[in-house]
């Protein structure tokens, strides 16, 4: 019955974790198109756009006048070459914002996981208890008699909407890391 639920909800996540993937880790279309607009209205290549990332990521690293060069040999022949420190600004802002995207999704990875197994274990728990004795066991909480039943449900219910909530917190921050890039990258457009 109810356990029946659960267990066909984990099964909806696992598929859904498996046929949507690429659509719920990673970058949105949105921002991925960007990216691309970007990259075109700049005149960088991918291969370039890849290796001022890689220069972005290691700047603290290097030696000042080092990564001026780099820089400049990468930037040489596109429209941000007159940028200077605002377009360096920008990319190293968007490097950052695309670590904690990174971050994220690793988070969200272990928000659906935690998501399947917890209503797989909840589903296979509430089925034995509905085709048991328990089903009839009184439990005493703080002077308050209730089905043993209803109080897994409860409890399942409570942790349900806990782990929900933490997607919710999880799926908000990366719109908001996503808009930054955005913005960084229409900023680096208009300059």
């Amino acid at each position: 019955m109810l356990g029946d639920v659960y267990l066909l909800s984990a099964l909806a996540i696992f598929f859904a974790i498996y046929g949507w993937s690429e659509s719920i880790f990673g970058l949105s279309k949105e921002t991925k198109r960007k990216i691309s607009h970007f990259l075109s209205k700049t005149r960088l290549t991918q291969e370039k756009y890849n290796k001022l990332k890689d220069l972005v990521s290691k700047a603290k690293e290097m030696d000042p006048g080092r990564y001026l060069k780099e820089l400049m040999t990468i930037l040489k022949g596109t429209t941000l070459s007159k940028g200077g420190k605002e377009v360096f600004d920008k990319l190293k802002k968007n490097e950052e914002e695309l670590n904690e995207l990174s971050g994220l999704d690793s988070l969200k990875q272990k928000l659906f996981l935690s998501l399947f197994i917890f209503l797989f274990v909840m589903g296979t728990f509430i089925s034995i208890v509905e085709n048991s004795n328990l089903l009839q066991l009184q439990l005493n909480i703080f002077g308050i008699s209730i089905s043993f039943y209803i109080f897994l449900i409860i409890l399942f219910q409570i942790l349900l909407f806990a782990i929900t909530l933490w997607g919710f917190v999880i799926f908000d921050k990366t719109k908001k890391h996503e808009s930054l890039i955005q913005n960084n990258l229409n900023d680096l457009i208009m300059d």
